[in-house]
């Protein structure tokens, strides 16, 4: 079995990237007695541009925030559990919401993912098989069938879309990426994989306005970097012992938990974020979660750890955060924001400035609000 899948991944490789480069590999030491704990991030964040952002109520309350996107200085949030697209000012002022749930040819059954440019907002079907086109302010214009594909997720580079499947095998072929044009013509298909996860990731691709898309899918712990070039492999991250058998990869996720696997081997990467500088990954190992931050310019770990918490500014730490650009944004919903303010005890004693803000914003929304957006600074 292990002779196999090493000549399949070798293949892989061969097949994303018309180029052999060296796949820069790390090892985890993931003993849970060496490894850092819940640590402050104040060597990786910056005070400078911090900021609490309410946002505003809207028609339908934001119940569960499946994915955030900043473009135009506007904030796209949205909400699988009432299937919105909501967007926000840079000040949380609410501009519009797209909820277009239904069956007519400008409507979706299920808003999986989308994807905000300059000029347009692409929303993607995920029953329906296809991707609706709206303008900058959310109108509506064109449909695209991808009914010979299979999309669990969606980007965009350029004018090429990018149709994300994790384990599925259209008629199309058995391909992580299909990209195609607005027309939905067919222009490259990328990453061939034969062996099927029983499980998927719960955020497998970072996606950001640098030209590039960074994948990677549980258990198959390579990161995979994806531009208009092609793709290649950039990351391949290497557990030990730990490290969930290949001879395991074909079970799901009931039966893994089921015969004790997933406590005690790491099922593989669960949440992905990047910017220019940094790759952030999680997965859990046991009852415990833990991040890998990765520098991409050194090309070496900067921390692994079981989370963060930024001691010096807001001292909410950060457990569901996602990576926009150079900045980190944790998404707090108002009960849990007003919760931490009213018990939490500072240690150290916040700062004036921050521990006002705090104040003011706990006084600003009532606990069906909704989130509190918390803006911190990369370095």
């Amino acid at each position: 079995m292990k002779k196999v899948y090493s000549a399949l991944m070798f293949l892989l490789i061969l097949s994303c990237s018309p180029k052999q480069e060296k796949i820069a590999e790390i090892e985890i030491d993931i003993n849970p007695n060496a490894a850092e704990g819940f640590i402050g991030s104040e060597d990786i964040l910056d005070t400078v541009g911090c900021a609490l952002i309410p946002l505003a109520d809207t028609e339908k309350p934001i119940v569960r925030v499946t994915k955030l996107q900043v473009q135009n200085s506007k904030y796209y949030i949205l909400d699988e559990n009432t299937h919105c697209l909501h967007v926000f000012g840079h000040d949380g002022k609410a501009l519009f919401s797209i909820d277009r749930q239904g069956k007519a040819g400008n409507e979706y059954l299920h808003l999986t993912d989308f994807h905000a440019t300059k000029e347009n907002i692409y929303l993607l079907d995920f029953l329906s098989k296809k991707i609706l086109v709206c303008d900058s302010l959310g109108k509506f214009q064109k449909k695209i069938d991808i009914g010979e594909y299979w999309a669990n997720g969606l980007s965009v580079i350029g004018k090429d879309l990018y149709l994300i499947n994790d384990d599925s095998k259209p008629q199309d072929g058995a391909f992580h990426f299909f990209q195609i044009d607005e027309d939905g013509k067919c222009i490259n298909k990328l990453l061939p994989f034969e062996l099927q996860a029983g499980f998927g990731s719960d955020k497998d691709y970072a996606s950001f306005g640098n030209g590039e898309f960074l994948y990677c899918q549980a258990p198959i712990n390579t990161v995979y970097q994806v531009t208009q070039d092609g793709c290649k492999p950039i990351l391949d991250i290497n557990f030990g012992s730990r490290a969930l058998p290949e001879d395991y990869y074909t079970l799901n996720l009931r039966e893994l938990l089921r015969k004790g696997y997933a406590k005690n081997y790491v099922l593989g990467i669960d949440k992905i974020f990047a910017n220019d500088n940094y790759i952030f990954l999680k997965y859990r190992y046991g009852e415990n979660n833990y991040w890998i931050i990765y520098d991409r310019g050194a090309q070496k770990v900067k921390k692994h750890c079981r989370g963060f918490g930024p001691e010096n500014m807001y001292q909410m730490g950060l457990s569901d955060f996602t990576v926009q650009d150079g900045w980190v944004y944790e998404i707090s919903p108002a009960y849990d924001f007003i919760q931490h303010q009213k018990y939490y005890t500072p240690k150290p004693p916040l700062e004036p400035r921050y521990e006002k803000e705090l104040q003011e914003v706990a006084q600003r929304v009532t606990e069906m609000s909704n989130p509190v957006l918390i803006r911190y600074k990369l370095k």
